[in-house]
């Protein structure tokens, strides 16, 4: 069978050698990882001091698939991370506590519970607890693997939240499932680990969080674990034309059986409609101007039209049966 770059093909061992550094901070490391209607990027921009202490500064920037997309996000203007890495740990600038503290933990056991000093979560999510004071997040190392990432076979640590009565819980994905790997960092959830319990609802686009890893690449490594592109999930964005967008719509708003798209000046010769996470979930080439969506599930969709002269313009849709 044709192995595909989504798929994480693991061995069991119960035995590594570390290498010298299991994360070192590349100043051409660079990561993609999941957003609804984009990725976030984080990328090296070069290196600092920060008590004393030499880091790397690391960009966190989040990319909307389409301007339109990123009215209310408060994902915009996210700050920097400074990372610096020893033989077995990786140690983040945590502001809570105005100094540097363990984030990924690599000489830790299967069965081990890691208790570390709590970090702000990662992409634009936030605490409904404000009142952070001096706390800890805690998980358990369920498994550790070894797992091929397209090119890279790496060493893996998968988690899952240990809870603590009234307290903030983090895990590097959900409460059962998170993971963190030498090299690339956190699998799941962005480089930070996400807020599984205590946490602003992730169901507003305006709590975006980064999601699963999509790419990574540093002067040694370069991980691509999607088929489409790394940066947008696969919606072109190298076209933007507001004035062709305006020039036809879709209706009706919501819809249940069938789509219109109203505007006959243009000349549309493909139609394609991404679900939320930017998968395909349909194409049509030389689309009549209505067309069934009886087949899809009940969410908020985004159409694309290719246009004949090769634009293409987006207008987000909503099904509802």
């Amino acid at each position: 069978m044709k192995n595909l770059p989504l798929l994480f093909f693991a061995l069991f061992i119960t035995q590594w050698a570390f290498a010298q550094n299991a994360f070192p901070v590349s100043d051409s490391a660079s990561w993609y990882h999941e957003m609804n209607y984009g990725s976030f990027h984080s990328y090296v921009t070069g290196d600092t001091v920060i008590q004393n202490r030499n880091a790397k500064r690391v960009r966190q920037e989040a990319l909307v698939k389409e301007p339109e997309f990123s009215y209310g996000l408060r994902v915009h203007d996210l700050e920097s991370l400074y990372l610096y890495g020893t033989a077995d740990t990786v140690f983040v600038y945590n502001a809570t506590f105005n100094r540097f503290t363990p984030l990924y933990v690599f000489n830790a056991q299967e069965g081990d519970t890691v208790c570390l000093p709590l970090l702000e979560a990662g992409g634009g999510t936030n605490y409904i607890n404000q009142n952070l004071g001096d706390s800890t997040f805690c998980f358990i190392i369920d498994s550790i693997r070894m797992v091929q990432y397209d090119t890279a076979m790496l060493k893996t640590f998968y988690t899952k939240s240990f809870p603590k009565t009234n307290q903030i819980e983090l895990n590097w994905g959900t409460a059962q499932l998170g993971a963190y790997a030498e090299r690339i960092g956190a699998v799941y959830s962005g480089l930070l680990p996400l807020c599984v319990v205590d946490c602003a609802s992730l169901a507003s686009d305006n709590y975006q969080s980064a999601g699963a890893l999509r790419c990574y690449s540093d002067e040694q490594y370069s991980i691509k674990l999607v088929n489409n592109d790394c940066d947008n999930g696969g919606i072109s964005t190298s076209v933007r034309n507001l004035e062709a967008s305006a020039a036809f719509k879709v209706t009706p708003m919501p819809a249940s059986d069938y789509i219109n798209i109203e505007g006959g000046t243009l000349a549309i010769i493909r139609v394609e409609i991404f679900n939320a996470n930017g998968q395909r979930v349909m194409s049509i080439n030389s689309p009549y101007k209505t067309i069934s969506v009886r087949a899809l599930a009940d969410g908020i969709y985004f159409l694309k039209a290719t246009l004949r002269d090769s634009r293409g313009v987006i207008q987000k849709i909503i099904i509802q049966h």
